[in-house]
């Protein structure tokens, strides 16, 4: 499919022929869903020894296709949920610490009770922002991203550091297909 905005064309490669728009297969997909916090979807509040650092998950976004980079077509009666989602560590009190927050893909991620599909975990550092796709029934318009800190390794000016997770509130977010 490509074309300028507006101009979408395809090609069916069995007749060769071109075609106006996506293909049919296409228009039963709502494309996207997304949550932009407005105070914030979630947040866990760490200690590490005498300090309290904050992770604030401050935007998500998802989009149910049937085709993903990485991992090619969805199978027969699936599609493919491709989650992105943006966090900020920062330490609670005044100081400069470089932390960061690196999440255990085998467990930092579900949506309803899927996981990630093994390899598709990405993590974008400069930008504190994973990406993963899970593997959804191809009818799904509801669900829940669900984040957990479970195996995350705190690091803080370049030495890893022990911490405990004192608070969390929102790390399961419901979500409606738009």
């Amino acid at each position: 499919m490509t074309g300028d905005p507006g101009h979408l064309q395809s090609l069916d490669l069995r007749t060769g022929k071109r075609r106006t728009g996506p293909p049919a297969m296409y228009a039963d997909f709502p494309s996207y869903l997304g949550g932009t916090s407005s105070g914030s979807p979630g947040y866990a509040q760490l200690r590490a020894g005498n300090q309290k650092y904050s992770t604030t998950v401050f935007q998500w976004e998802a989009v149910r296709k049937p085709w993903a980079d990485g991992v090619g077509y969805a199978p027969r009666g699936k599609a493919w949920l491709t989650v992105d989602v943006a966090f900020a560590t920062q330490r609670e009190t005044t100081g400069s610490d470089e932390l960061s927050l690196a999440l255990n893909p085998a467990t930092a991620f579900r949506v309803g009770t899927a996981k990630p599909v093994p390899g598709s975990v990405k993590y974008a550092t400069e930008e504190d922002q994973y990406s993963f796709v899970v593997a959804v029934d191809d009818d799904l318009s509801k669900g829940t991203l669900h984040i957990s800190l479970d195996g995350a390794k705190l690091t803080v000016d370049g030495k890893p550091r022990q911490f405990s997770v004192v608070e969390t509130k929102g790390l399961s977010a419901p979500f409606t297909l738009r």
